[in-house]
């Protein structure tokens, strides 16, 4: 209590950790880590350490909303799209994940080839998880506006307009970017 009034959040998380690794009620060791998931990422900032905590709830309790929405912002913040994705297959929410991969791709802020990065996995969900190629040859070209010259996209489109047959003058331009 003492830290908290005194706003001193690094040394309450460390005595809230060692409280939460040695308490064997799953109830109380939950609201622990809810309250360190809180500490770390709004009063400290450090997203990571808040993702282990969240994590660490959800094994306790799987079900906590609470719990998994601060995951998720929490993946963002620090750009773990690799563990966002498992998150999302884990609910096989396919559609939602795509929807947060296209709002962070389309932020200004985002360096190029990490923007690229992030349609050409949209891409692949469309394709892969979604059976959907005229999406997937959405984000591809979403790419290429990003990054004009840039050959595995261009390569990935190929057969996408090869078998549409609907798609002469962008199939040309994705093969002379291949050229």
């Amino acid at each position: 209590q003492l830290y908290e009034r005194s706003k001193e959040w690094e040394k309450l998380a460390a005595i809230l950790e060692r409280q939460a690794l040695s308490t064997l009620d799953p109830a109380e060791q939950g609201a622990i880590w809810q309250k360190l998931g809180l500490i770390y990422g709004d009063k400290i900032g450090d997203d990571e350490r808040a993702v282990v905590a969240w994590k660490a709830l959800i094994e306790i309790s799987p079900d906590d909303r609470r719990a998994q929405e601060q995951l998720k912002k929490r993946y963002l913040a620090i750009q773990a799209w690799d563990e966002l994705e498992v998150f999302y297959a884990a609910s096989d929410k396919w559609d939602e994940f795509i929807r947060v991969l296209e709002r962070e791709a389309e932020k200004e802020e985002i360096a190029v080839e990490a923007r690229v990065s992030m349609y050409f996995k949209i891409a692949q969900l469309w394709r892969d998880k979604k059976d959907r190629l005229d999406k997937a040859a959405g984000a591809y070209e979403a790419a290429l506006a990003v990054d004009r010259n840039n050959l595995s996209v261009a390569e990935a489109l190929i057969p996408i307009y090869e078998a549409s047959g609907k798609e002469p003058n962008r199939l040309a331009d994705v093969l002379e970017v291949k050229l």
